[in-house]
């Protein structure tokens, strides 16, 4: 017999086998962390746009508005006195506008079937608070808009709402 170097078939096709097993896993268990991650990047994409709106009304001493498209899944900020858009944001397919409990997903003041606007005024303020809240994989993410201009983050823990991300 010759000493030959190498793997046989069944040791190839064992290795493959457990490589695919391998992968097979992760990927059962990363795909739902990835959707939560999606989402809650989106949640901080609202957050930080309702924070901009605020802060452009802020230092430019003039009116501006926060839009939410739930159809075209954008927020954006509108400088009311020219007109400008000032960001926007498109958020992604993955993540959906819903609620675990009972209620509207999105309460901010309605302009139109699909549409939601706050105006931020130039004192920081907001002419009418709300919350918008967002589902992606497994979780649900609340903000709510106050009338001061502040905004909290709540999680769904699948019987109440707790503050926090």
């Amino acid at each position: 017999m010759h000493n030959e170097k190498g793997m046989t078939l069944a040791e190839l096709l064992v290795a493959l086998a457990l490589a695919t097993a391998v992968l097979v896993v992760a990927t059962t268990f990363s795909i739902p962390m990835l959707a939560r991650e999606t989402m809650r990047s989106s949640v901080y994409d609202v957050q930080m746009t309702m924070q901009v709106a605020r802060v452009e009304a802020v230092t430019r001493n003039r009116n501006t508005r926060f839009d939410l498209n739930r159809a075209q899944r954008w927020v954006r900020v509108i400088d009311l006195e020219t007109g400008e858009e000032l960001h926007r944001r498109q958020l992604p397919s993955a993540v959906s506008f819903a609620r675990p409990d009972a209620g509207q997903a999105v309460t901010l003041p309605p302009a139109g079937p699909v549409m939601h606007q706050v105006t931020f005024f130039a004192d920081g303020t907001v002419n009418n608070g709300g919350d918008v809240c967002l589902h992606g994989g497994n979780d649900y993410r609340k903000l709510s808009l106050y009338g001061a201009g502040g905004v909290q983050i709540e999680r769904w823990t699948g019987s109440k709402w707790v503050s926090g991300s």
